[in-house]
């Protein structure tokens, strides 16, 4: 009954959306609509009982006058709505290439924190918290819409000062840069995910599903709506139409990695060939055949042709049939001729529907995370030392060595550095010599005699370091399975983080260090840590004092 929305000449006709409890009704303007949808919308509540909610309903009026939509709306007996507008969740008809229109985004971000006690989780917890939460509240609109440059700074600005002092209010010191925190962990970084490339990832999957859902609804709504004479290689786009699409063209068809197009990594595997373009999809080898042979593409009278098109099965083999603009003339159009013929004769299109696969990471399935993967790899890490990261031990732990690995613990000396007024810059338990990480984790004689005492315990060499680095390689000198050698890197990281709260301690609470009591606590956390965080369950403390490596 409703005169829904005429989309081409194939007879797709729009009339309603549906999501769960919301309803969607749209059509051309006029009042014998608008009273159509009035009397379904009241035989809808006599027949079922179910009243629709007025109050929750708006109407809008595209292109029409304010009187126009107010009658409509009296009609109806809901409200006028003005736009932009909410609607699951998504800001419609807003300019999402401003700034200023993300601030409900940012409110959120900035919500979520003020509702945690961030000042009593550790840094590894808030590594957890922001991994987990901040990353995601944003992916749903990321999903459609390219954010600004801003936007990225302002959320990762709010992430940053929660990693680092717990409140996105106070901005305490930023120990290690952001690029090194948002490197993959494989890579030495802390696995953190840069909101830019998080958009770009999901942004670029309407190029993947563009291409793998070739009859679905709301492609057939782009094709018609980015109509155009222009070829395209990664999608059609209108440059007067409005709205996201052309954000997602834009970014599609630019994204690149190491000078190769991200688009180029989605190749067709052909069957009957109708889906694939000819000469702008990748299917013969690597590259369009438009790039490999331009005097022909030249000549094609139907640029935009299938496979199906120019391809047909002939006398018991596969032979290329054209359509030229004029005839071959030239030796080199010859011979390009000759050429593109013998590789579609090689080629087997059997009787099948057309696949897209993706040949960016190893062969494996499309997904976001895959093209992250791909944008990554990109990137020179090859500077960074790698932390072996141990599951037993918590993350806390192993963040604290992540930083004392790159020289960015918070010592005397690395204060003194970014400009904090330190007047005694001596160490706090020996008074001798100036505090930095190696002399607090390494050449203090409280720290020398916990290393020897912990050497001895495991049954190894005595332990010398002139940087934290030769800490962390200690493992690599065990011999015997791979658990010794990650039960002994672990133990060393809990030393190292055992050392670094004593020395806190001794500053902030006063507390004078005992070599005999380090070790202890050293003995018993590492225990327990290992007990209960793998599976070593049926550990005995007996047998973890007299030796770590005594039950192997």
């Amino acid at each position: 009954m409703v005169k829904g929305v005429n989309m081409d000449t194939d007879g797709m006709v729009i009339s309603h959306l549906f999501y769960a409890d919301d309803a969607l009704i749209l059509g051309e303007w006029s009042d014998l609509n608008v009273t159509k949808m009035a009397r379904i919308l009241r035989c809808f509540y006599a027949c079922s009982g179910l009243k629709i909610n007025v109050n929750k309903s708006n109407i809008y009026g595209i292109g029409t006058c304010d009187i126009e939509t107010d009658n409509a709306a009296l009609a109806l007996g809901c409200q006028r709505g003005v736009m932009p507008f909410d609607y699951l969740g998504i800001w419609v008809g807003a300019n999402m290439n401003r700034s200023c229109n993300w601030k409900r985004v940012i409110e959120v971000f900035e919500a979520r924190l003020a509702s945690w006690k961030a000042n009593l989780l550790s840094i590894g917890g808030r590594v957890i918290l922001i991994k987990a939460v901040l990353e995601s509240l944003p992916i749903y609109y990321f999903s459609l819409y390219k954010a600004p440059g801003k936007v990225y700074d302002t959320l990762e600005r709010i992430m940053k000062r929660f990693l680092w002092s717990g409140s996105s209010d106070s901005n305490k010191i930023h120990w290690v840069n952001w690029n090194r925190v948002t490197t993959p962990k494989k890579l030495g970084g802390l696995g953190i995910k840069r909101l830019k490339e998080i958009n770009e990832a999901l942004l670029f999957k309407w190029v993947w599903r563009f291409r793998t859902n070739p009859n679905s609804m709301w492609r057939r709504v782009v094709e018609v709506c980015h109509k155009n004479n222009n070829m395209w290689d990664v999608l059609p786009v209108n440059k007067y139409a409005a709205g996201c699409w052309k954000s997602i063209v834009k970014v599609g068809g630019s994204l690149k990695v190491n000078d190769i197009l991200l688009h180029t990594l989605i190749w067709a595997k052909v069957g009957r060939g109708s889906s694939v373009r000819f000469w702008l999809d990748i299917w013969l080898g690597e590259g369009v055949l438009k790039n490999r042979w331009p005097l022909l593409y030249r000549l094609e009278s139907n640029k935009n042709c299938s496979i199906a098109d120019r391809v047909t099965f002939r006398n018991g083999c596969w032979v290329l049939e054209a359509d030229w603009l004029s005839d071959i003339f030239t030796v080199a159009e010859f011979e390009a001729w000759l050429q593109l013929s013998v590789c579609v004769e090689r080629m087997d299109f059997p009787n099948m529907v057309d696949k897209w696969v993706w040949v960016g990471e190893n062969n494996k399935p499309f997904s976001t995370q895959s093209v992250r993967k791909v944008i990554q790899d990109g990137v020179d890490y090859g500077s960074n030392f790698v932390l072996k990261w141990v599951s037993w031990v918590p993350l806390k732990c192993s963040i604290m060595v992540w930083w004392a690995e790159m020289n960015r613990l918070p010592t005397k000396m690395e204060l003194v550095k970014r400009n904090v007024d330190i007047t005694n810059t001596l160490c706090s338990w020996c008074d001798h010599c100036e505090e930095t990480t190696i002399h607090v984790l390494a050449d203090c004689i409280i720290a020398s005699n916990v290393w020897d005492r912990i050497s001895s315990w495991c049954g190894l060499d005595p332990i010398y370091a002139f940087e934290v680095k030769d800490f962390l390689g200690v493992y690599k000198t065990v011999k015997g399975d791979k658990m010794r050698r990650k039960i002994v890197h672990g133990l060393i990281m809990v030393t190292l983080w055992s050392l670094w709260v004593t020395r806190n301690d001794t500053i902030f609470n006063g507390k004078k260090p005992n070599v005999g009591d380090i070790v202890v606590k050293i003995k018993s956390i590492s225990f327990l840590w290992l007990k209960n965080r793998s599976n070593c369950n049926r550990l005995l403390w007996e047998d973890w004092v007299r030796s770590p490596l005594y039950m192997l």
